[in-house]
């Protein structure tokens, strides 16, 4: 990782180097992987953040 940045409620990472992956496809991981650990460790705090199953 190149560099990260953060907002109130959004990240920016800059990734360079890694031609195994494509963009999307590392894009799809990191939001999957900040999901599932906000879930895990947050539930009470993002219950009226969801909608059904998706934030």
């Amino acid at each position: 990782m190149e560099a990260c940045g953060f907002g109130p409620d959004h990240v920016h990472l800059f990734v360079s180097g890694c031609r195994k992956y494509s963009v999307p496809f590392m894009t799809q991981m990191f939001k999957g992987a900040s999901s599932r650990k906000i879930r895990s460790e947050l539930q009470g705090h993002i219950k009226d953040k969801r909608r059904e199953d998706s934030f």
